[in-house]
C-alpha cells in the first residue's frame, strides 16, 4: 500500500505508529537526499519542523519496502537506504549509498514507548484462504486465487494476499515493448472497480517493470477456474505480459460511443486527482455518437507522457479512468454548491464555472449520477467506471513537456 504524506499531521501519525517505511521525496539528483527509513526511525521526527500543515518535502509511506523501492524505480527516483537502520542495509533491497551520519539523540520516553516494527504475518495461518502461482517465465503467467475479494484494508489476511500477489507480479518483464495484462474473473456481481482489484489494492509499485508501456485489463463475470490449494476459491487475478495488438479476451468491442483526440492534462501518478483531468475533457471537442448509457463498456486511451508524472503505467489508471468516465456523467446536483467549491478550489477556477460543468449535457454518454460527494475539507469522485469490463491504457513518451490523451469509449459484447 503506497500513500503520500504532505501535511506534518500525516507524518506525525507515521511515527507515532512506527510501522511501514518512508521515503523522502526530495526529487532531487542526490541519493543522500532521498533516505528510505523505517517509520520507527528517530530521524523522522527532526523531519517534524512545522507547527502544522503541509511539510517542505513530501514523504511517501508503504507498509512494505519492496513496493516502495518499486515505486521510487518506477518514478524515476533515486534513493539510499537509511545508514541509520542496519536492518534496511542488510536487507538485500536495493543499493545502501554511502552511509548515514549518526541518528539524532532521542528521549529515554521516546525509546520507552516507541513500538516495534510488526512482524510479517505467516503465510500458513491463512492455508486454503487462497493460493498464488506462476510460471517461470518472465512474460507470466502469475494467478491469485481466494475466497474473499482482495479489499482496500490492512487486515492480516489482506495483507498477507498483497505480499504474495506483490512477491509474484514484481517479476513480471514487459521486454521491449509490452503490455502488462490483467484479468479478475468472479461469478460475484457485487459493485467494484477492476482496476482496483487488479492493480491499486495490490500496490502499484509492484508493476513498475510489467507496466512500463501500458496495461490491459478485464473484468470477466464466469466462475473462476478451481484450484486444488484452495477449492473454496471464488476471485481469481491472472496476469501476464501481451503485445498491444492482442485482442481482449472475454469481451468484442462494437460500436464507438465518444472519442477525443489530443486532450492536455496534468502530469499523473498515483497521487493525481481526478479533477484536473475531468476538467480538460469538460473543455474538449468530443465526438459524441450514442448519448444512452450502456451497461457496461470499454475504454482505450493513448497517453502521452511527459517528463513529469508516473513512468509505471498501472500507476495512472485510475486517476486517468476516473477522469475521463467522471467527464461523461452529468452530476445529479447533490450538494451542487459544496462540491463546485471545493473543486474549483483544487484547481484555482471559478465556482460558478465548474457548477455549470458539473450539470452540463453536452458530453452525457453514460447517464446522470450523483458524481460527488463532499469527503472531508474535499470531494469524493464517484463515476461509473464499475461498468468498465475492459480497458487498455498505452503510453508513449511525448517530445515535449506535455501530457495528452486520446481515446475511445465503446460498447462491448461478451465473448462466449
Amino acid at each position: 500500500m503506497i500513500r503520500l504524506i504532505d501535511t506534518r499531521e500525516q507524518l506525525e501519525k507515521v511515527v507515532r505508529e512506527a510501522a511501514g517505511f518512508v521515503y523522502n521525496d526530495f526529487r532531487g539528483r542526490d541519493p543522500k537526499m532521498c533516505p528510505v527509513h523505517a517509520a520507527s526511525c528517530s530521524w523522522l521526527a527532526g523531519m517534524l519542523k512545522v507547527a502544522t500543515g503541509r511539510l517542505s518535502v513530501k514523504k511517501v509511506w508503504s507498509d512494505s519496502l519492496p513496493e516502495l523501492l518499486a515505486w521510487i524505480a518506477g518514478h524515476d527516483r533515486v534513493y539510499r537506504l537509511c545508514g541509520s537502520e542496519p536492518g534496511l542495509a542488510d536487507s538485500g533491497h536495493g543499493k545502501a549509498a554511502a552511509t548515514a551520519p549518526p541518528a539524532p539523540p532521542t528521549s529515554r520516553a521516546t525509546i520507552r514507548h516507541a513500538p516495534s516494527l510488526p512482524t510479517q504475518t505467516d503465510p500458513s495461518d491463512f492455508s486454503g484462504l487462497f493460493h498464488a502461482s506462476k510460471s517461470d517465465s518472465p512474460a507470466g503467467p502469475a494467478e491469485f486465487w481466494s475466497r474473499n475479494r482482495l479489499q482496500f484494508d490492512s487486515k492480516p489476511i489482506t495483507q498477507a494476499m498483497k505480499r504474495r500477489i506483490r512477491d509474484l507480479v514484481a517479476t513480471l518483464e514487459a521486454g521491449d515493448q509490452g503490455i502488462l495484462r490483467a484479468i479478475y474473473t468472479s461469478s460475484s456481481r457485487d459493485i467494484v472497480d477492476a482496476e482496483n482489484v487488479l492493480f491499486y489494492n495490490v500496490g502499484t509499485g509492484a508493476f513498475a517493470r510489467a507496466a512500463r508501456f501500458g496495461v490491459r485489463f478485464e473484468r470477466s463475470f464466469n466462475t473462476c477456474s478451481e484450484c486444488p490449494d484452495c477449492p473454496d476459491a471464488i476471485h481469481h487475478h491472472r496476469y501476464d505480459v501481451c503485445t498491444p495488438a492482442a485482442p481482449f479476451i472475454g469481451w468484442k468491442a462494437e460500436s464507438t460511443l465518444v472519442s477525443w483526440e489530443g486532450v492536455e492534462s496534468p502530469p499523473i501518478d498515483e497521487f493525481t486527482k481526478p479533477h484536473g483531468i475531468w476538467l480538460a475533457m469538460k473543455r474538449a471537442s468530443l465526438l459524441v455518437s450514442v448519448r444512452s448509457a450502456p451497461l457496461t463498456y470499454g475504454l482505450r486511451v493513448r497517453v502521452s507522457r511527459g517528463a513529469r508524472g508516473s513512468r509505471n503505467a498501472a500507476a495512472i489508471v485510475k486517476p486517468l479512468i476516473d477522469g475521463v468516465v467522471a467527464a461523461l456523467h452529468t452530476h445529479d446536483g447533490s450538494d451542487l454548491g459544496v462540491v463546485a467549491s471545493r473543486v474549483a478550489r483544487e484547481i484555482d477556477e471559478d465556482d460558478t464555472k465548474i457548477a455549470e460543468l458539473l450539470m452540463s449535457e453536452d458530453q452525457l454518454v453514460l447517464g446522470r449520477r450523483r458524481l460527488l460527494w463532499p469527503r472531508a475539507a474535499g470531494v469524493q469522485w464517484n463515476p461509473g467506471d464499475d461498468a468498465c469490463v475492459a480497458a487498455e491504457i498505452l503510453v508513449s513518451d511525448s517530445t515535449g513537456n506535455v501530457w495528452s490523451h486520446s481515446g475511445e469509449l465503446f460498447a462491448v459484447v461478451g465473448v462466449a
